[in-house]
């Protein structure tokens, strides 16, 4: 794969590209580090409009719609950061799926990117996010692109209903999590309460569900605490976060009857752990009872 053949100058660009080429999706190949070096020029344009404007920028993702989106630090990262493969990856089954759901659940919404994006092609979103900041930006996002379909909730997600401790990492706000839920949190910390709903519950009015659950350590659990006929009419994409917590959700969904899909395989069914990602770095993983369907 050269650099002619993968021609990227825009984000609608690199999600067609990708929806058309799901073998690229995987990160050891070469087309992936090309679209991803492609994505770093278009951010690094977008970083120096917005930082000389002090200003948001806006992007077309999917079916020509534009999206605005602020220009903001979060400690380390910045919103155009956001932007990048694995999150486009996602943007291309959304783009040929989302009609299959009656509602898609952001988990762990951080300022709304997904959110923002499913909304825009029609889905009913609710939208989860415990950090006050965040929750903050993510209403006013919603505000700014008029969307009427998006539930925000200033919570955690969670298996019961309580309260619970929250902590900011500052230097990568990205990075915080429900105290515990992370070993050994760096740099200054903030610690604060925030609600937790039960996410099973939540599930059961709905027919068919997509969640997107990006929770920084909690997702093994949470996905253990999803009753079996919840999972009957649910799909999910994770990030799975460490070794521990692949391990723990292969054996869980193997007990279940729970088909597991990876990016990092181009979106095969696994069937052994050692196929699993254990990081960020290998991509999103797909969860259902059925089959992941691209078309």
């Amino acid at each position: 794969m050269t650099s002619n053949e993968v021609k990227i100058n825009s984000y609608e660009s690199a999600i067609e590209y990708l929806r058309l080429n799901p073998d690229t999706h995987k990160p050891d190949c070469d087309a992936y580090s090309l679209i991803e070096e492609s994505l770093k020029k278009i951010g690094t344009g977008e970083l120096a409009r917005a930082s000389l404007e002090d200003t948001s920028f806006s992007f077309v993702v999917l079916r020509k719609i534009r999206i605005i989106f602020p220009f903001l630090k979060m400690g380390s990262v910045s919103t155009i950061d956001l932007l990048r493969v694995d999150e486009l990856v996602m943007f291309a089954y959304y783009d040929k799926r989302i009609e299959a759901y009656e509602v898609f659940f952001d988990l762990g919404a951080n300022v709304g990117l997904h959110s923002l994006v499913t909304a825009s092609i029609g889905a009913k979103v609710i939208a989860y996010e415990p950090d006050k900041e965040h929750f903050g930006i993510l209403t006013n996002n919603v505000k700014l692109n008029g969307f009427d379909n998006i539930e925000c909730r200033n919570a955690a997600i969670g298996i019961a209903n309580c309260d619970v401790q929250f902590i900011r990492v500052l230097g990568n706000t990205t990075s915080s999590h429900i105290k515990g839920e992370k070993a050994n949190p760096y740099g200054e910390l903030e610690e604060f309460t925030v609600r937790c709903d039960e996410l099973n519950s939540q599930l059961v009015p709905y027919k068919k569900s997509l969640l997107k659950i990006d929770i920084e350590g909690m997702e093994a659990r949470l996905i253990q605490s999803i009753s079996k006929s919840n999972w009957q009419k649910v799909d999910a994409f994770v990030e799975v976060g460490t070794m521990e917590n692949a391990k723990l959700i292969f054996e869980h969904c193997k007990s279940m009857g729970i088909k597991i899909y990876t990016q990092q395989s181009g979106w095969l069914e696994i069937s052994d752990v050692s196929e699993m990602p254990i990081d960020y770095k290998g991509g999103s993983i797909f969860l259902t009872c059925l089959q992941m369907r691209w078309n």
